[in-house]
């Protein structure tokens, strides 16, 4: 079965934690709701004024503020999570996460080589996979995960061939 080796840095940590918090809390809909909801009706505002008294100067100003608001807004909100985030990890807490991974499939699931031991992770263990641009996460409760960065993996073409026999061991059992 398939072996992949990685490191896990403390920004993959974030990255987890704001890819998490998007897909379950309320700060993703927070940030969805000032990234397009609000902007979006400044733009339709600012189109029925334009097309009911021709007030072409109005309409402009009220998209730019849609396109500041959609940008200043959801970056301010990001900035405040981050530095929630920044404030819960300690420095202890990182120290002892980040470091060389490896993760091999076997018949009874997957073997965790973290830098502080082993860990076997049963089949049935595992809630769900979720794949973003940057990451792989394997979820093994609700709110935690194995965290693989797809550019710390040291050969490309080891995790594609991990993901499909992951998928297909996941399928199985």
């Amino acid at each position: 079965m398939s072996t992949i080796t990685y490191s896990l840095r403390k920004i993959d940590l974030f990255e987890f934690n704001e890819h998490h918090a998007k897909m379950t809390t309320a700060y993703g809909k927070s940030l969805t709701r000032h990234q397009l909801i609000w902007p979006a009706l400044l733009a339709v505002i600012a189109v029925f004024i334009v097309s009911s008294t021709r007030d072409v100067l109005l309409g402009m100003f009220l998209i730019t503020m849609a396109v500041l608001w959609s940008t200043l807004v959801s970056g301010w909100i990001k900035k405040r999570f981050y530095k929630h985030i920044m404030d819960s990890i300690s420095d202890e807490d990182a120290a002892s996460v980040v470091g060389q991974y490896s993760i091999a499939l076997n018949d009874a699931g997957l073997l965790e080589t973290k830098p502080v031991g082993e860990l076997q992770i049963n089949w049935d263990s595992i809630v769900k996979l979720e794949k973003s641009r940057s990451h792989l996460y394997i979820y093994i409760t609700e709110d935690a995960a194995i965290i693989i960065p797809k550019e710390t993996v040291t050969e490309k073409a080891s995790l594609k061939s991990f993901y499909k026999e992951l998928l297909t061991a996941l399928k199985k059992n």
